[in-house]
This record gives C-alpha cells, sequence and structure tokens, in this order.
C-alpha cells in the first residue's frame, strides 16, 4: 500500500493552500493558520511556518525536560560568577 502522492504546489494559492493542510495536520495554532491565510508572498508563509514549528518545539521540549524558553534560547549560555 503506497501513500497518497501529493502535487507540488505550482502556484501560490496551490502554495497558501498546502501550507494552511500541513499547519492543520501539525496541530498548530488556529492564529498560525489564520496567519497564513492572510499572507501576502511565499516568504511570509515561510516564515510563518518557520516561527510555528520553533514554538511548537519549545512547548514540546518544555513538557518532555521541563527547559523554559529562555534556557532553550541559549542553551550554552553561562553565569558569571562573582
Amino acid at each position: 500500500m503506497s501513500a497518497k502522492k501529493e502535487k507540488v504546489p505550482v502556484t501560490f494559492f496551490d502554495y497558501k493552500k498546502f501550507a494552511v493542510r500541513a499547519a492543520k495536520e501539525l496541530f498548530y495554532p488556529q492564529e498560525t493558520v489564520e496567519k497564513i491565510r492572510q499572507a501576502k508572498n511565499d516568504d511570509e508563509i515561510t516564515s510563518i511556518l518557520t516561527n510555528a514549528r520553533k514554538q511548537s518545539l519549545k512547548i514540546a521540549i518544555n513538557s518532555v525536560y521541563g527547559l523554559t524558553a529562555a534556557k532553550f534560547d541559549n542553551p550554552h549560555k553561562r553565569k558569571e560568577s562573582k
């Protein structure tokens, strides 16, 4: 049994539909889906999806390891001793 082969989006409209479907399948917040729908070009969509992925990763890491966003953003930052 093979997976359904997706058509590569050619037009901006197709890319936007593809991005909305991907955001829904990845359970991104409805706010993200709305931002994609309001995007004016493919660069905006790419930026929206990238930010949503990073936010989703922060939430996942926090739930697994109990890290805060600040620790996740700067994992190599050391506290200075006084």
